[in-house]
């Protein structure tokens, strides 16, 4: 666990309510509140003849019954497990942004792609991500635990030259939030963020070959073709596609 801290205090209530036979008694948790196992101290019970019953002093170690029949289904068991008090945000390990395509991971050109890297100190829920003010789709925030990934396509042109703002709220699995909108993290050392530029580079380039379900291999009578995608429009003089031993010029084919 992320913490040491002293074993908490018994929890105390100012009254239990219930039945005859079955009985609650609420602890409202603070910020204060010790972390750690809640322990269950239950005194001065009298039966209903008079008989004074033991003091009955259950902590997590020792949570009566192990497992709680479902009163429908008596085949479906729920686990019978202590609550652990938890008031401390995560904290970010590791808050990362990078530009997958393009000359330089730290410059975002137009229709980039961006990865933003997440690591927090204990497990989260899926975070909330936002790239320039707009948030990145669920389905585009993939991983678990403490490690997360979201990635982005920055195609709109009006996003402004500089550094693109990323934020990221996340949530430890006990409710506790936590924001942050730095651009890197401590243990990574990267704290320069990804800057929006209007240069038109390249942005990707892929071989493949025209034979089924076998684009990596090229056999006689097949064809092999180069796509490049920039960031901008540009005219295109030449191109040469072929075997690094005995390059052939094949032309230029529009995308």
């Amino acid at each position: 666990r992320k913490r040491n801290t002293p074993p908490p205090a018994p929890a105390r209530a100012d009254a239990a309510s219930g039945a005859d036979r079955a009985f609650t008694c609420p602890l409202s948790v603070t910020a204060s509140t010790p972390e750690g196992p809640v322990t269950l101290l239950v005194g001065g019970m009298v039966a209903r003849d008079g008989a004074k019953l033991p003091t009955v002093n259950e902590t997590y170690t020792n949570v009566w019954p192990s497992v709680i029949a479902d009163p429908v289904d008596p085949d479906v068991f729920t686990p019978n497990a202590p609550v652990i008090v938890d008031v401390t945000p995560p904290v970010f390990e590791t808050l990362a942004a990078v530009a997958l395509t393009g000359p330089d991971d730290k410059k975002c050109a137009t229709c980039c792609a961006l990865r933003v890297s997440i690591k927090t100190n204990e497990p989260t829920r899926r975070p909330n991500v936002t790239v320039a003010g707009v948030a990145v789709a669920a389905a585009d925030v993939v991983g678990g635990e403490q490690v997360w990934t979201a990635s982005v396509e920055m195609c709109d042109e009006t996003v402004p030259a500089g550094a693109i703002a990323v934020c990221v709220a996340a949530e430890d699995l006990a409710g506790n939030a936590a924001t942050s909108c730095d651009a890197g993290g401590p243990d990574e050392g990267d704290e320069t963020p990804v800057d929006r530029v209007y240069d038109v580079v390249p942005l990707r380039a892929c071989l493949r070959s025209d034979r089924d379900n076998y684009p990596g291999l090229a056999k006689a009578g097949d064809t092999v073709s180069l796509q490049l995608d920039v960031s901008g429009p540009v005219a295109v003089t030449a191109a040469t596609v072929g075997p690094a031993s005995f390059p052939t010029d094949s032309g230029i084919v529009a995308a």
